[in-house]
């Protein structure tokens, strides 16, 4: 009796197991049964218009289609990007819903190609795994360029006597390139890495470059002789030590710049560029800090002096050429920017701070006394001041403008005192004008650039380039084109105005620093009564 008791319990254990193997084994055949993705790669190229060229250009993106089977569902789709000779690579993931899930599907996607990448051959990899972790790729030739070396040349070309103004983080040449001409003057700065002042539009004879150790004044070639130049061979006209020198501001014949390094004022004069005289230092001025030095007009300078300390206020010190102190304000945590310029025989400097905008008016009818006022931040901004301020002359004539990166543009109106909004934006990284404030190019941190009229900010065009790991690039604008520049690049992107339509690029020989813009800005007569 017990051996067939026994006997039926191994009989019931062997049926339970053998069941429980034929389901194991029923469901790996099932598993087995359904295949990998299947992936039909249609499209590969740089746009709808060469939808399968096999080409993408840098800054841009590249158009992807490709139809998918995948009998065990999608569970991602990875798109791989690897240099054919060399280890950079990038690659993008998409688990979307449309595609997540789905047992077929058709793919169609615009893959941007970073602004980092470099100009070569590649393999392109489209990979499909499933929800079984079952895997498929297919491969494809793949060629990055640059956009510029194939976009179109310019019809129009600028102003003679226009210079574009280029320097080298690794060497001390500049490069003063005419793009109406070709021509290019090549002189030498005190330092490499130097960066230029763009605030020249008064007086284009004059560059002002600046670097850690040096400031350069260069004769642009270009002497306005009444209503025309005559022209000369450009050369650096005057150097000056100068120990973490910040950009050099142009307030009608005088420019000034203020050393981080020392807290001394460097100034000089258009006469004296031209005539190749020494600039002048103010010892002493203000402590070594963070700073920004303007002229003011009759000898009189105001400095900037701000620490990262926020128990320390910030301050405005209004001097004289000889260092007497005419005023002081350190009644604020945060200085921000300003803009100066001259209205009706009265020097004026407008700064942005956290408490309001303060101005300081020194000219000929005010008899060369400083004559201080305020004018309140919007209520919106709390204690933080305008990011910048600009002085834009085709608005108002006593109107600068301000911006606030994270709510777009205002109007200043220092007569009437009112604060006007004129454009609402967010996320602004840079506002470029060009030499005669017709046109006004911002820069958000999606890389989108967008040109504006100045009179009534209405947008003429945008177009989208890449941000280059954070960088904000170097933009300039003539009356014909804007460029643009990343510090590091061996080329310049060149955009028609005001369309912004992109032509083919600058190429230069060595890693750019900076570039700028002097000369013929505004197209004036050039005449040399030969």
């Amino acid at each position: 009796m017990k051996k067939k008791v026994l006997n039926g319990v191994f009989f019931l254990l062997y049926v339970c197991v053998t069941a429980l193997s034929s389901c194991e084994t029923k469901d790996d055949d099932v598993i087995n049964t359904l295949a990998r993705p299947d992936i039909d790669l249609k499209e590969l190229g740089s746009g709808h218009d060469s939808p399968n060229d096999k080409m993408g250009y840098i800054g841009r993106d590249i158009h992807v289609e490709a139809e998918i089977v995948a009998e065990g569902s999608i569970e991602q789709i990875e798109l791989v990007i690897k240099q054919t000779d060399g280890s950079y690579m990038f690659n993008k993931v998409y688990t979307d819903e449309q595609y997540v899930g789905k047992l077929n599907t058709v793919f169609h996607k615009h893959l941007d190609i970073p602004a980092e990448s470099v100009e070569g051959n590649y393999q392109f990899y489209f990979i499909v795994t499933d929800k079984l972790g079952q895997s498929t790729e297919v491969k494809s030739e793949l060629t990055l360029k640059d956009y510029g070396t194939d976009a179109p040349e310019p019809e129009v070309k600028e102003y003679e006597g226009v210079k574009l103004i280029v320097t080298y983080i690794h060497n001390n040449s500049i490069d003063l390139r005419e793009p109406f001409s070709d021509r290019n003057d090549v002189l030498q700065a005190s330092s490499v890495n130097s960066k230029i002042s763009t605030d020249i539009r008064y007086f284009v004879a004059n560059i002002a470059l600046y670097s850690e150790s040096h400031l350069d004044f260069v004769f642009t070639g270009l002497d306005l002789h009444f209503d025309h130049f005559h022209t000369y061979q450009p050369e650096v006209r005057s150097s000056i030590e100068a120990h973490l020198a910040t950009e050099t501001y142009w307030r009608m014949h005088t420019a000034a710049s203020f050393q981080k390094g020392t807290g001394d004022i460097i100034y000089t004069g258009a006469e004296n560029v031209l005539n190749g005289v020494s600039p002048v230092v103010i010892k002493g001025v203000s402590a070594p800090h963070e700073g920004m030095a303007v002229a003011l007009g009759s000898q009189y300078f105001a400095v900037t002096d701000t620490e990262t300390n926020e128990d320390t206020p910030s301050i405005i010190k209004v001097v004289k050429s000889d260092n007497t102190v005419v005023k002081q304000f350190t009644n604020y945590k945060k200085i921000s920017g300003f803009a100066n310029f001259r209205i009706d025989y009265i020097d004026q400097a407008v700064f942005a701070t956290d408490k309001n905008l303060l101005t300081l008016n020194i000219g000929y009818s005010t008899d060369y006394k400083l004559i201080e006022g305020t004018i309140p931040n919007p209520m919106s901004f709390g204690e933080e001041p305008f990011d910048e301020l600009h002085n834009v002359k085709d608005l108002t004539k006593t109107s600068v403008l301000g911006i606030k990166k994270n709510q777009g543009v205002y109007n200043i109106d220092l007569k009437t005192r009112q604060i006007d909004q004129l454009l609402s934006l967010t996320n602004i990284e840079l506002v470029v004008f060009d030499f005669e404030d017709k046109f006004c190019y911002i820069l958000t941190s999606d890389g989108i650039l967008t040109a504006y009229n100045t009179n009534d900010f209405s947008k003429i065009n945008d177009v989208r380039f890449r941000l280059k790991n954070g960088k904000i690039p170097r933009i300039v604008a003539s009356r014909k084109f804007v460029y643009v520049a990343y510090e590091g690049d061996k080329s310049i992107m060149r955009f028609g105005v005001p369309d912004l339509i992109q032509y083919k690029s600058i190429h230069v020989n060595d890693e750019i620093s900076d570039i700028g813009l002097a000369g013929n800005l505004e197209e004036v007569m050039i005449n040399n009564h030969k």
